[in-house]
């Protein structure tokens, strides 16, 4: 199973962290490795996304002096009546939702961020940019019903990106091809983020069975990392295997060569029984902060340390950096060093290190943050 919970934001801006960007159980046969903090996902909200690198788009150009091309300048409305309280109400309520669907005693946005109140101080102004973006139909009255829906919606449809019916975008004003960052711009309701950007460009939404090896796979959909497709994901007692994975909290049980497996709970609470590579019983939710040992066969939690210490596969335990770190250098047979995020703006690296702090994504080694003025 993917960590979800150290690669997914919000539900409304169109950021966000495949291969941990909300989607897809490992298949049986298959050791998860530990995950690190991302933020990227899909421009229509959901949980953040992937690792994956993508180009910036530029606004379309206008010739200037001596045949050179410029781009055309955009400078965002003022934000409209009502919309700070709007997106601090949001901002609130999606970093109090990652808390609550993390079980266990690491929150989640501990670890993405470092505090909920980080959380909520990161995820105001990429908010704050899809109000004010370029042919917008967001409001802050769509976004207060949005918001009172998160405490309705479950953990599994959280860290899916399966958004509710009042978060879902209504079209916007631009056409196919427009530059976006959220998907609440675009007339097709569609805004396509390359996994390495802020900014991406309206289109078709895409189905199951597209490739996402370079963008998201938006609401409904998992990037499967086996196979960077777009997936139905398949509930209790569905059939699974490497191209079908199964919804967040349940584990491929059972699959092998030529036969399926079943899609089974997670473990839930430290001590229950579990299998790593889900051959006979399910894995532990990591969205719980739980891993399945080893060595015991049983869950246990999932530990978080500090910058500059081991992380990956740490004595047999899961170790996870804290505050939105990165594990870097880790592998299947060796442990890792966490990396602390850098400052928006500064340069970045987003497999070597360091990371960026979410929402912000590594664009061009610099750490750039969600900007309607930028995204035009």
């Amino acid at each position: 199973m993917r960590l979800r919970l150290v690669l997914a934001i919000s539900i409304l801006s169109g950021v966000t962290t495949v291969i941990g960007c909300g989607g897809g159980s490992t298949p049986s046969g298959t050791a998860g490795t530990t995950g690190t903090a991302g933020a990227a996902g899909s421009a229509d909200g959901g949980t953040t996304g992937s690792t994956s690198t993508g180009g910036t788009t530029s606004a379309a150009g206008t010739t200037g002096a001596a045949g050179t091309t410029v781009s055309t300048p955009y400078t965002p409305p003022p934000l409209p009546t009502g919309g700070m309280d709007a997106c601090l109400a949001f901002a609130k309520a999606t970093c109090a939702k990652r808390d609550a669907c993390t079980t266990g005693a690491i929150k989640g946005t501990t670890i993405l961020f470092g505090s909920p109140s980080i959380c909520e101080t990161r995820e105001l102004p990429k908010c704050l940019a899809t109000l004010v973006a370029r042919g917008t139909s967001k409001t802050p009255a769509l976004l207060a019903t949005c918001t009172a829906s998160l405490s309705q919606q479950t953990c599994a449809d959280y860290f899916d990106n399966v958004l509710s019916t009042a978060c879902r975008p209504t079209a916007g004003m631009l056409a196919d091809g427009a530059p976006c960052l959220s998907s609440w711009q675009c007339g097709s309701m569609f805004c396509s983020l390359a996994h390495g950007d802020v900014c991406g460009v309206c289109g078709p939404r895409p189905k199951a069975g597209d490739s996402c090896a370079d963008s998201i796979c938006g609401t409904g959909l998992l990037c499967h990392r086996s196979t960077l497709t777009c997936s139905t994901a398949a509930a209790a007692g569905g059939a699974c295997d490497k191209n079908n994975p199964c919804m967040s909290g349940f584990a491929c049980v059972g699959n092998a060569a030529g036969t399926q497996g079943t899609c089974k709970v997670e473990g839930l609470v430290v001590g229950t029984a579990c299998d790593p590579k889900s051959t006979t019983v399910a894995g532990c939710d990591k969205d719980a902060g739980l891993f399945c040992d080893a060595t015991t066969k049983m869950c246990a939690a999932i530990a978080v340390t500090t910058v500059g210490k081991p992380c990956g596969t740490v004595a047999g335990v899961e170790t996870l950096c804290e505050a939105g770190g990165l594990c870097a250098g880790a592998s299947a047979i060796q442990a890792g060093s966490c990396k602390a995020p850098v400052a928006d703006g500064a340069a970045c690296d987003a497999v070597a290190g360091p990371p960026c702090l979410p929402p912000a994504k590594c664009v061009k080694s610099l750490c750039r943050m969600p900007d309607a003025a930028v995204c035009h």
